[in-house]
């Protein structure tokens, strides 16, 4: 179904062979697209463009045809009712005139017969079957004609060629709200973008993208997810608010979507009335699959589906089978992120679809049924937590994340349903923690503590995995409260398994407190209650965190045989995130005894895991782990940019490495102190922020496979000439490696010398130079570069 960008008075103007309408209105975007139909189109005799109502599907066939090289046929199906009309339909729009003795369906065939050209049936979707023959005839009986078909579902003739034509592109608007000051080029360029600014600007000519409004448009064009026909209808609104105005009712985007102009057909003059359309079209089990599935937010799977909708009226194999034809209709958008299909409604299906499950009064039964599905997910991935399926469980649940909030948000404000919205909270432990969502999931915790006051063993897990949060963020005082109480909850109703993991939690509260003896009596203690329970998963969790303990008072021998005992219960169970967590220790502790290359390694093993992990809690101890190993090894200028990255890691979790105990803390001063005085504070400057403008997703991979640090910056400081003349050919060469930040080492292998060779280049730059460190070398050259 087309748009206001595919205005009906276009299609209203005589239409002669070889041309096409005049479009009244820019058409924006869609390069991509309209190259991909034309390369199919050179091939293929049937393209039909498919895609949900308002998407912009005829507007982009039109621009396609612009550009055939052969004559051109307009045929617009859009207010023909009776299919057994179309025939004579098409025949009119080519000029064939009706003949008494002969057919009009024999004689549009054998008019075409003959001929070179293309054909564009725009809007086949409401007499879908009637075209299907009707081009398939065509097709067979008039070998040089090609056909351009736009319709909400693919014709399904042999031979057809199908694209589907998706949303525009917007804005990345995550953490954006509409108030931000926001950088107007960011958004510029973006599809989404420029076609409102279009269609603002026909409204009001003065009308411009500026610091102001670059926010409030991003936010609009996101919130419309790149739907053209919602966007224009949005821009239409500005006729009597500002942007922001229109922003703040989409939450009612049925009211505030909707247009007066004549000129366009009823069905596109409001976004309700084109849902409408397609809601009309679809048989009454669609259409009850339609509603039910629109109690998920974001993506959902397969899965979930036969779970949340499936019953005794729609069997699984009845559900597979709707939703193949929801999705080949456009109302679902199936997706392929991995080796399962995920589907989605843009929020305007959706929406309509739960306007439909309210007016059916079945909402809150398919709302309760989508909540229970993910408690048992997230319960799920606590049960089997300590195996081999870890890091797929976590993934799922970030990919379930929408899903996840809708469902608590539900339990928490459905009467009766608190206690099971805290133990869906309390079960996203590993998601609020590894996933790296801890101020979101204290959050949903802290709502759902007082959603279920009872002292019950619910309220008990949540107390605990609360103050876990807490912890990790350094917020002691709130921790030891929610301790306190999970501590008399379970004194009271004897829970053990809970019990211990608020002693845990004790423990590492005087751990971060640099309480060490206290911090190992604890940790044993709550071990042992683990054993007891048989908890391999809260003994893993106590383990690598003893073993630090037992480092920092000296306890080497016994850190190391905590650390192996960590090992082989990991390898015992298959799971790897407590192993990612425990080789990080060991790091720690070679370290600590001056065995750095042996720390590096051990280090850089735990770095692995927690990349394939997403957790950037481990991720943030082991870079900063690495740059006070680098700062050891005097790598000074690797010291820089680890602890830029390390910066980078911590700040989306709320929390710093100094909230992990005064150890930490004092370990990550020490290194950046030294990397400073080394480097000099504008160098260490230029590396740090070099490592702060990498994404650790993407700095992760250098860092595990070498540091190369002209890689890392485009900046990186140059050689002047006149700093250099003092130095020979060869020591050029050295200087040029050491401001890359190799090592004696990596230049000799670099350069194919031995080590002592470098040492004496060394030795002769700093002379030369009047440096006493190579940090000095470094910060003149630099220096002098700029």
């Amino acid at each position: 179904m087309n748009s206001p960008i595919d205005s009906p008075s276009e299609h209203s103007v005589p239409f002669r062979p070889g041309t096409l309408p005049a479009p009244v209105t820019t058409f924006i975007g869609r390069t991509a697209e309209i190259a991909e139909i034309a390369d199919v189109m050179r091939s293929a005799r049937l393209v039909t463009l498919v895609g949900m109502g308002g998407v912009g599907k005829t507007r982009l066939a039109l621009s396609v045809a612009a550009e055939h090289d052969d004559p051109v046929w307009l045929v617009n199906l859009e207010h023909l009712t009776d299919e057994s009309l179309l025939w004579e339909t098409v025949s009119a729009a080519l000029g064939v005139s009706p003949h008494p003795s002969q057919g009009v369906e024999a004689q549009l065939s054998n008019y075409l017969s003959t001929r070179r050209l293309l054909l564009v049936l725009d809007n086949c979707e409401h007499i879908l079957e009637a075209c299907a023959t009707l081009v398939s005839r065509l097709l067979g009986s008039a070998p040089e004609l090609k056909v351009l078909a736009t319709s909400r579902t693919a014709l399904d003739v042999p031979g057809e060629h199908v694209v589907t034509v998706a949303p525009l592109a917007v804005p990345l608007t995550d953490g954006l709200d509409a108030d931000s000051k926001y950088e107007p080029d960011a958004i510029r360029d973006v599809e989404s973008v420029q076609l409102f600014l279009d269609r603002a600007r026909s409204q009001n000519s003065a009308f411009v993208l500026d610091h102001d409004n670059a926010a409030a448009i991003a936010q609009l064009c996101a919130q419309l997810e790149g739907l053209p026909l919602a966007i224009e209808l949005a821009a239409n609104r500005l006729r009597a608010l500002g942007v922001k105005q229109v922003l703040e009712r989409l939450g009612n985007r049925f009211a505030i979507l909707s247009g007066t102009m004549k000129s366009i057909p009823p069905r596109q003059r409001t976004l309700k009335a084109l849902v409408d359309w397609s809601y009309e079209l679809c048989t009454p089990a669609q259409q009850q699959l339609w509603a039910r599935l629109s109690v998920f937010s974001g993506t959902f799977g397969l899965d979930a589906a036969e779970s949340v909708c499936a019953g005794t009226d729609v069997s699984s194999d009845d559900l597979l089978t709707l939703i193949d034809q929801l999705v080949a209709q456009s109302i679902l958008i199936a997706s392929h992120p991995g080796s399962v299909v995920r589907y989605r409604m843009l929020e305007t299906i959706r929406e309509y679809g739960r306007e439909q499950l309210r007016s059916t009064g079945t909402q809150d039964t398919y709302r309760r049924r989508h909540s229970f599905f993910y408690l048992d997910l997230a319960r799920e991935c606590v049960h089997n937590w300590c195996g081999p399926h870890q890091a797929a469980s976590l993934a799922r649940l970030r990919v379930e994340h929408q899903n996840l909030r809708a469902a608590l948000q539900w339990m928490l404000t459905t009467p009766g349903h608190g206690d099971k919205g805290l133990a869906l909270a309390s079960a996203l432990r590993f998601h609020w923690v590894v996933n790296g969502m801890l101020s979101e999931g204290r959050r949903w915790l802290a709502s759902a503590l007082a959603a279920s006051p009872s002292w019950t063993a619910t309220r008990a897990e949540g107390l605990w995995v609360a103050a876990w949060a807490a912890t990790l963020q350094g917020d002691l005082e709130t921790a030891e409260t929610l301790r306190e109480e999970c501590l008399a909850v379970t004194g009271l109703i004897g829970d053990y398994v809970n019990e211990a993991y608020a002693v845990q939690l004790h423990a590492a509260a005087a751990l971060f407190a640099g309480q060490l003896p206290e911090a190992i009596e604890l940790y044993d203690t709550a071990a042992e209650m683990h054993e007891r329970q048989r908890n391999p998963s809260g003994v893993l969790l106590i383990l690598f965190q003893n073993a630090i303990a037992l480092t920092y008072t000296d306890q080497s021998s016994r850190a190391r045989a905590v650390s192996q005992r960590a090992l082989a219960i990991s390898d015992a169970y298959g799971e790897q995130w407590a192993r990612s967590y425990t080789r990080w220790a060991m790091g720690v502790e070679e370290w600590l005894h001056g065995s750095v290359e042996v720390a590096e390694q051990h280090s850089l093993a735990a770095l692995a895991i927690a990349d394939v992990f997403y957790d950037r809690v481990c991720t943030g101890v082991v870079v900063d782990t690495l740059a006070c190993i680098a700062v050891t090894r005097r790598h000074y200028v690797r010291a820089a940019v680890l602890l830029g990255v390390a910066k980078t890691v911590w700040e989306p979790l709320g929390t710093t490495i100094s909230a992990l105990g005064v150890h930490s803390a004092e370990h990550h001063r020490r290194c950046e102190r030294g990397a400073r005085e080394e480097l000099g504070e504008d160098v260490f400057e230029h590396y740090f922020t070099a490592g702060r403008d990498y994404d650790p997703s993407a700095a992760i991979p250098w860092i595990l496979t070498g540091l190369d640090l002209a890689a890392v910056h485009p900046q990186t400081p140059t050689f002047a000439p006149n700093v250099l003349d003092v130095l020979t050919k060869r020591e050029k060469e050295v200087a040029d490696l050491l401001a890359r930040g190799m090592s004696n080492r990596e230049m000799a292998d670099h350069l194919v010398v031995s080590r002592r060779t470098i040492e004496g280049h060394m030795e002769n730059i700093l002379s030369k130079l009047g440096c006493a460190s190579r940090g000095q070398v470094i910060a003149l050259i630099a220096a002098s570069g700029r």
